[in-house]
């Protein structure tokens, strides 16, 4: 039995893929403990991890979206420091310390606490190339002041991690010794360039604790489409009333979940055929689904390939770009900037993945190649290996 350091950044797109491997770490016997905020606590424990928490003095979600905006630089800054201090002052209880790809100074950990550390990748593994790609797009919002950025970046988010970092955009190449990716090896990008460090288990995807009261009498015999923009940035009232307008004569059930940011009162007359939710069932709902509407978020993209949804994504920032051009490479969806999402356009897009067959094929092709991964069975099969290696190397 092994005791675990779990240290992870407080956003459920980098938690929720965690949570059936915690749970399997356990299964097998061994202890985790997991760094995380008091939001999570419920979500964490449910696994049988213990939450060891920190504090944040604003928006978890916000930090993922906005990690490099000037108004929250010094709160994340401040976040990770705190999260340095706690593993540093907890990890020598532990056998072995797993930190998400964001933390920073996981390799720092091993080195300072001669304990071997694990990368948890939740987005596609960043390599020069994959990073190249995402220069392509602007997922940085707000691009004033960059040297200024960069230089506080460089100087603060060093010291505060006892790190040298000399240009930020290295810091979310992944370099660490092992990695854990929780993709498949066909749906990253450049896929075949990642070393035998890289180990691809496909989506960690569990039952989540959900309310799952569905009317499912109305969704009987009809097409299902799910339209969700996730958990940060989902207040986009104009958009949901451009899906109210295209949507609201067709043959098909809607589900619509718009989060806690946005009043349902504020949408207007709902259409018959749509259910509009501050909060849906997501796993449930993409159970039913023909189509997902989605941001392209990691986290979303890969539950509803993993059901064989075909995808229309329209992303906003951060990673989205990518996974909403690698779903269009490979013909599992569409791509649709968010400034062409039009009632015209949604529409059409809809009609087209579902007359054509090809796009569910090609999203099922994906569900294949996440379920031949293995899962999180698999991965902790690939670390019980690491760790024999890691511990032959360094025995005295």
């Amino acid at each position: 039995m092994a005791k675990i350091l779990f240290v992870n950044i407080p956003a459920h797109g980098h938690i929720n893929p965690t949570l059936g491997f915690v749970k399997e770490l356990i299964n097998r016997g061994n202890q985790v403990s997991y760094m995380s905020t008091e939001k999570f606590r419920k979500t964490i424990e449910a696994t049988g991890a213990r939450l060891i928490p920190y504090k944040l003095r604003f928006d978890p979600d916000s930090i993922v979206l906005n990690t490099f905006k000037f108004k929250l630089l010094r709160g994340t800054i401040d976040m990770f420091r705190e999260m340095y201090s706690l593993a540093l002052e907890n990890g020598s209880q532990y056998d072995y310390i797993i930190h998400d790809s964001l933390f920073f100074a996981g390799e720092n950990l091993s080195k300072l606490l001669g304990k071997p550390t694990i990368c948890s990748v939740s987005t596609f593994a960043l390599s020069e190339k994959v990073i190249e790609a995402l220069t392509k797009f602007d997922v940085v919002e707000i691009p004033f002041a960059k040297r200024l950025i960069e230089c506080r970046i460089n100087r603060d988010l060093g010291n505060a991690l006892d790190m040298h970092i000399h240009d930020y955009k290295k810091l979310f190449i992944n370099r660490y010794s092992f990695n854990i990716v929780y993709t498949s090896n066909y749906f990253q990008p450049y896929g075949k360039t990642f070393g035998e460090n890289f180990k691809f288990i496909g989506p960690s995807i569990t039952d989540r604790i959900e309310n799952t009261e569905l009317p499912l009498d109305k969704l009987q015999n009809k097409k299902v489409v799910y339209i969700s923009l996730g958990t940060v940035n989902n207040k986009m009232i104009t958009f949901y009333k451009n899906c109210l307008k295209a949507f609201s004569n067709m043959d098909i059930m809607f589900i619509m979940s718009i989060g806690n940011r946005t009043k349902i009162s504020s949408l207007g007359k709902i259409p018959d055929n749509f259910l509009v939710m501050n909060y849906a069932p997501q796993l449930e709902v993409l159970k039913l689904a023909d189509v997902f509407i989605t941001h392209g978020g990691m986290n979303s993209a890969s539950e509803g390939l993993f059901y064989g949804v075909p995808l229309i994504v329209i992303p906003h920032s951060s990673d989205q770009p990518i996974v909403a051009k690698r779903v269009a490479e490979l013909k599992a969806g569409l791509h649709i900037p968010k400034d062409k999402a039009t009632p015209e356009i949604l529409r059409d897009s809809v009609v087209n993945v579902l007359e054509n067959e090809n796009y569910k094929k090609n999203a099922c092709i994906i569900q294949k190649s996440f379920k031949e991964a293995g899962g999180y069975d698999k991965a902790v099969d690939y670390i019980s290996e690491y760790l024999k290696n890691w511990h032959a190397q360094h025995i005295l």
